[in-house]
Protein backbone atom coordinates (compact mmCIF):
# COMPACT_ATOMS: atom_id res chain seq x y z
CA UNK A 1 0.00 0.00 0.00
CA UNK A 2 0.96 3.35 -0.39
CA UNK A 3 1.16 5.90 2.27
CA UNK A 4 -1.79 8.59 0.87
CA UNK A 5 -3.49 4.79 0.87
CA UNK A 6 -3.06 4.80 4.63
CA UNK A 7 -3.62 8.06 5.60
CA UNK A 8 -7.19 7.64 3.78
CA UNK A 9 -7.63 4.50 6.24
CA UNK A 10 -7.39 6.53 9.52
CA UNK A 11 -4.73 5.18 12.86
CA UNK A 12 -6.81 2.38 14.23
CA UNK A 13 -7.29 0.98 10.95
CA UNK A 14 -3.19 0.99 10.18
CA UNK A 15 -2.86 -0.20 13.59
CA UNK A 16 -5.13 -3.41 12.71
CA UNK A 17 -3.07 -4.10 9.52
CA UNK A 18 0.30 -4.17 11.35
CA UNK A 19 -1.35 -6.37 14.18
CA UNK A 20 -3.06 -8.90 10.98
CA UNK A 21 1.01 -9.14 9.96
CA UNK A 22 2.38 -9.63 13.07
CA UNK A 23 -0.46 -12.32 13.58
CA UNK A 24 0.32 -13.67 10.34
CA UNK A 25 4.13 -13.71 10.91
CA UNK A 26 3.56 -15.94 14.04
CA UNK A 27 1.68 -18.13 12.17
CA UNK A 28 3.76 -18.59 9.69
CA UNK A 29 6.53 -19.15 12.01
CA UNK A 30 4.97 -21.63 14.01
CA UNK A 31 3.54 -23.62 11.25
CA UNK A 32 7.31 -23.77 10.38
CA UNK A 33 8.42 -25.06 14.26
CA UNK A 34 6.14 -27.94 13.65
CA UNK A 35 7.40 -28.93 10.09
CA UNK A 36 11.13 -29.04 12.10
CA UNK A 37 12.64 -26.08 9.64
CA UNK A 38 13.70 -24.29 13.22
CA UNK A 39 15.14 -25.30 16.16
CA UNK A 40 12.81 -25.58 19.15
CA UNK A 41 13.45 -24.87 22.80
CA UNK A 42 13.40 -28.63 23.67
CA UNK A 43 15.43 -31.25 21.94
CA UNK A 44 16.21 -35.09 22.78
CA UNK A 45 19.38 -37.09 23.47
CA UNK A 46 20.32 -39.26 19.97
CA UNK A 47 23.19 -40.92 21.11
CA UNK A 48 25.24 -41.00 24.08
CA UNK A 49 28.80 -41.96 23.36
CA UNK A 50 31.97 -43.08 25.86
CA UNK A 51 35.13 -42.30 25.21
CA UNK A 52 37.09 -45.17 27.03
CA UNK A 53 40.76 -43.80 26.04
CA UNK A 54 42.25 -41.19 23.56
CA UNK A 55 42.61 -42.23 20.06
CA UNK A 56 40.21 -45.17 20.28
CA UNK A 57 36.45 -45.25 19.30
CA UNK A 58 33.61 -44.25 20.99
CA UNK A 59 30.93 -46.72 22.38
CA UNK A 60 27.65 -45.98 22.56
CA UNK A 61 25.29 -46.93 25.14
CA UNK A 62 21.82 -46.52 25.19
CA UNK A 63 21.77 -45.21 28.85
CA UNK A 64 24.30 -43.46 30.85
CA UNK A 65 24.89 -41.83 34.20
CA UNK A 66 26.22 -38.30 34.86
CA UNK A 67 27.89 -37.89 38.31
CA UNK A 68 27.90 -33.98 39.30
CA UNK A 69 31.62 -32.55 39.71
CA UNK A 70 33.03 -36.13 37.71
CA UNK A 71 31.21 -36.45 34.31
CA UNK A 72 29.54 -38.85 32.38
CA UNK A 73 30.53 -42.48 34.38
CA UNK A 74 33.41 -44.27 32.66
CA UNK A 75 34.77 -41.67 30.55
CA UNK A 76 37.90 -41.25 30.33
CA UNK A 77 37.54 -37.02 30.44
CA UNK A 78 36.93 -36.49 34.00
CA UNK A 79 36.68 -33.43 36.96
CA UNK A 80 37.02 -30.76 35.33
CA UNK A 81 34.94 -28.11 33.13
CA UNK A 82 34.87 -29.94 30.46
CA UNK A 83 33.41 -33.10 31.57
CA UNK A 84 30.37 -33.84 28.82
CA UNK A 85 30.39 -32.44 25.09
CA UNK A 86 27.47 -32.15 23.48
CA UNK A 87 27.18 -32.47 19.26
CA UNK A 88 23.77 -31.00 17.30
CA UNK A 89 22.70 -33.84 14.73
CA UNK A 90 21.64 -30.63 12.63
CA UNK A 91 24.85 -28.81 13.12
CA UNK A 92 26.41 -32.15 12.21
CA UNK A 93 24.56 -32.50 9.50
CA UNK A 94 25.10 -29.14 7.89
CA UNK A 95 28.78 -30.07 8.32
CA UNK A 96 28.65 -33.15 6.42
CA UNK A 97 26.55 -31.20 3.42
CA UNK A 98 29.17 -29.09 3.06
CA UNK A 99 32.02 -31.39 3.12
CA UNK A 100 29.86 -33.71 0.68
CA UNK A 101 30.03 -36.67 2.69
CA UNK A 102 28.39 -39.08 5.15
CA UNK A 103 30.09 -39.76 8.54
CA UNK A 104 28.79 -41.15 11.84
CA UNK A 105 28.71 -38.44 14.61
CA UNK A 106 30.58 -40.30 16.30
CA UNK A 107 33.39 -39.13 14.44
CA UNK A 108 32.79 -35.86 16.43
CA UNK A 109 34.08 -37.31 19.57
CA UNK A 110 31.25 -36.10 21.26
CA UNK A 111 29.54 -37.70 24.30
CA UNK A 112 26.08 -36.56 23.64
CA UNK A 113 24.44 -36.01 20.25
CA UNK A 114 21.02 -34.29 20.64
CA UNK A 115 18.95 -32.98 17.80
CA UNK A 116 15.82 -29.95 17.93
CA UNK A 117 17.48 -27.71 20.06
CA UNK A 118 19.89 -24.48 19.40
CA UNK A 119 23.16 -25.12 21.16
CA UNK A 120 24.88 -21.87 20.67
CA UNK A 121 24.68 -18.85 22.31
CA UNK A 122 23.68 -20.22 25.88
CA UNK A 123 27.22 -20.00 27.20
CA UNK A 124 26.96 -19.71 30.96
CA UNK A 125 23.55 -21.13 31.21
CA UNK A 126 22.17 -24.20 32.38
CA UNK A 127 20.87 -27.69 29.84
CA UNK A 128 18.81 -30.17 31.15
CA UNK A 129 19.30 -33.44 29.79
CA UNK A 130 16.67 -35.91 31.07
CA UNK A 131 16.59 -35.46 35.47
CA UNK A 132 20.52 -34.31 35.18
CA UNK A 133 21.44 -30.58 34.97
CA UNK A 134 25.15 -29.38 33.06
CA UNK A 135 26.45 -25.91 33.59
CA UNK A 136 27.73 -24.95 29.94
CA UNK A 137 31.05 -23.35 29.91
CA UNK A 138 31.64 -22.90 26.05
CA UNK A 139 32.11 -24.10 22.65
CA UNK A 140 34.12 -27.24 21.66
CA UNK A 141 36.66 -26.26 19.26
CA UNK A 142 37.86 -29.67 16.91
CA UNK A 143 40.82 -31.02 17.54
CA UNK A 144 43.73 -32.17 15.20
CA UNK A 145 41.62 -35.90 15.02
CA UNK A 146 38.99 -34.21 12.76
CA UNK A 147 40.77 -33.66 10.06
CA UNK A 148 42.84 -37.18 10.27
CA UNK A 149 39.09 -38.50 10.10
CA UNK A 150 38.08 -36.49 7.07
CA UNK A 151 40.28 -33.58 5.22
CA UNK A 152 38.33 -30.36 5.69
CA UNK A 153 36.38 -31.85 8.75
CA UNK A 154 38.21 -29.64 11.42
CA UNK A 155 37.99 -26.53 9.06
CA UNK A 156 34.12 -26.83 8.49
CA UNK A 157 33.22 -27.72 11.66
CA UNK A 158 35.18 -24.19 13.29
CA UNK A 159 31.96 -22.57 11.84
CA UNK A 160 29.43 -21.16 14.54
CA UNK A 161 29.16 -23.70 17.53
CA UNK A 162 29.45 -26.79 14.85
CA UNK A 163 31.77 -28.60 17.01
CA UNK A 164 29.54 -28.62 19.88
CA UNK A 165 29.91 -27.23 23.66
CA UNK A 166 31.22 -28.35 26.73
CA UNK A 167 30.18 -28.06 30.66
CA UNK A 168 30.52 -29.37 33.67
CA UNK A 169 27.66 -31.72 35.76
CA UNK A 170 26.03 -29.52 38.39
CA UNK A 171 22.91 -32.31 39.05
CA UNK A 172 23.74 -36.17 38.82
CA UNK A 173 21.44 -38.94 37.59
CA UNK A 174 20.93 -41.27 34.47
CA UNK A 175 20.35 -40.41 30.95
CA UNK A 176 18.23 -42.62 28.23
CA UNK A 177 18.65 -42.24 24.29
CA UNK A 178 15.40 -40.46 24.25
CA UNK A 179 15.33 -38.33 27.03
CA UNK A 180 14.62 -34.52 26.68
CA UNK A 181 16.95 -31.53 26.80
CA UNK A 182 15.94 -28.04 27.22
CA UNK A 183 17.54 -24.61 28.15
CA UNK A 184 16.99 -23.63 32.10
CA UNK A 185 15.57 -19.73 32.63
Amino acid sequence: MQLKSFEKLGIHTVVLYILFLFIVHDAIQMQNDLKGNRMQSTGKIEAILIKEAHGKPMRAQSEAVLQAGKGLFGNIEQGDKRQVTILSLESWRDTMRDLHTDLDPSTRRANIVVSGIDLCSYFGKVLQIGSCRLQIFGESKPCAQMEAAHPGLRAAMSKACRGGIYGEVVLSGSIRIGDLVRWLE
